[in-house]
């Protein structure tokens, strides 16, 4: 599982599924005719949605006020973290199969629960990708780094910078978005398998040696992670020789007023360096490039020989979207902002760097005036970069020289809003970045073919094929 991290509690009121009979199917099975038709004029009868959940919408809020508010997050090691109602703990689950019943169940609580600082509680959780480590933040925006301690559901805190942990005391200070950096190299050097093919009724794949391109930390085995403050304040939180968690940090823009204040931010690998995605109060989208340059040292002390690192950030400014919204409704709010990176080129797959904001609207229980549904919109951007053309009345100077070539400057293309009829709490990229999984309030997981022009939904296979390029689809 790929750190889907944005799993939330299923709304329990539920539409029913597409599948199933509905009011009007029965009309017409007992009178001969659609329902619309019963002497009631061309006027379509439609049905009301079921409201959503109180934690629904409580949930829906959070997102929308903030990038980083995860209460349950699930780690490639199996446990599974969850902070309490009241924010002043963290506790640790997995999953274990019941024989007798044929499925799997969650256990109860670990023995070791992780407690928030004296005066805080806890407001996000997010595990490393490899899954070891995890990053907690308190109401303070203080980072608290904490490492699995020789057992599953088993975590202990590690020294981190001071600044880091007192975090700050106003809204400047709260995080937008978090991304870990691959763990090398057990996130970079990654085996897949090739698609499915059957031959004479039998299937047959291929496990192959994949290499995924990208930033990590320049020692292998430290971990590092980047966070994004309201303030547009950059911060690299990393590890050095003595395992302490250091952190260097860098302004994006100077803040003006209380407009541009950050309210969603995500990280994603671009090549050999990383694309920034920000989302403002004034929802102005704007795209940036990290490097890192990490200044590795080799020290020495006594007969032992390691690697010191001194980071220094270098940002480049992309480009700029003023007033982002969906293509068909504006009632909708954004409530998640992804990177979706291209895939590996092992993967032959010719899709660029996406930008996804995911807008939302739901609306409130008891408001007859309101006369929309719940749904959520994908907006898309991918990224791209496009070569000026001089104006053509500088053909009909003379030349003295070559003509220069002017250099290629990023851009972002706008595609084809993605729709889907029900409230999305979560998206979370799969595979090698082909398949996307959307979980919905509903409790369903819906998965989506990245290599699609529209962001397909992925169908199980026909029994006749003879082909199958994902588990979805299997």
């Amino acid at each position: 599982m790929n750190d889907m991290d944005q799993t939330t509690e299923p709304d329990h009121q539920s539409l029913p599924q597409a599948d199933e009979p509905s009011m009007m199917d029965n009309m017409e099975d007992l009178f001969g005719e659609a329902a619309d038709d019963l002497g009631l004029g061309a006027a379509p009868l439609s049905l009301t949605q079921a409201p959503l959940s109180t934690p629904v919408l409580l949930r829906l809020a959070d997102l929308q006020r903030s990038g980083c508010c995860t209460k349950l997050a699930w780690s490639n090691t199996g446990s599974i973290a969850c902070i309490s109602d009241d924010g002043l703990k963290i506790t640790f689950h997995s999953t274990l199969r019941n024989p007798r019943k044929e499925q799997y169940e969650l256990s109860k609580p670990s023995k070791h629960p992780l407690e928030a600082p004296d005066g805080r509680h806890f407001v996000h959780i997010q595990f490393s990708g490899f899954g070891p480590d995890l990053a907690a933040v308190d109401s303070y925006a203080g980072i608290h780094i904490y490492s699995m301690a020789g057992a599953i559901g088993r975590m202990q805190p590690v020294t981190v910078d001071p600044a880091v942990v007192d975090g700050g005391s106003s809204v400047l200070d709260t995080l937008v978005g978090m991304y870990w950096l691959p763990l090398s190299p057990a996130e970079v050097k990654v085996p897949y398998f090739t698609q499915a093919n059957k031959n004479d009724g039998t299937w047959t794949t291929n496990m192959r040696g994949g290499r995924n391109e990208g930033v990590s930390h320049h020692v292998e085995g430290k971990g590092a992670l980047f966070y994004v403050t309201a303030s547009h304040k950059l911060c690299l939180l990393y590890q050095n020789h003595v395992n302490a968690w250091q952190s260097v940090s860098i302004e994006l823009e100077a803040l003006d007023t209380t407009q541009t204040l950050l309210s969603h931010a995500a990280i994603g690998p671009e090549g050999h360096q990383l694309v920034l995605a920000t989302h403002d109060r004034a929802h102005c989208l704007r795209t940036y490039s990290i490097s890192i340059n990490w200044n590795p040292t080799e020290q020495h002390a006594g007969n032992m020989r390691f690697i010191s690192v001194a980071p220094a950030l270098h940002i480049g400014h992309l480009s700029a979207v003023e007033g982002i919204a969906p293509q068909q409704t504006d009632t909708s709010r954004i409530s998640h902002l992804a990177v979706v990176p291209s895939p590996p080129q092992h993967v032959q797959d010719p899709s660029n760097t996406t930008i996804c904001a995911v807008f939302t609207q739901a609306p409130v229980p008891l408001d007859p005036s309101q006369g929309f549904d719940t749904l959520s919109v994908l907006a898309r951007w991918t990224i791209d970069s496009t070569t000026p053309a001089l104006h053509e009345s500088f053909a009909k100077l003379k030349q003295n020289g070559s003509i220069p070539v002017q250099p290629a400057i990023p851009v972002l293309r706008r595609q084809l809003d993605v729709p889907a009829n029900k409230l999305v709490l979560g998206l979370s990229c799969l595979y090698l970045n082909t398949i996307l999984a959307l979980t919905a309030s509903d409790g369903t997981i819906e998965f989506r073919s990245r290599t699609s022009e529209n962001w397909d939904i992925l169908h199980q296979v026909p029994n006749h094929s003879t082909v199958v390029k994902s588990l979805p689809q299997s």
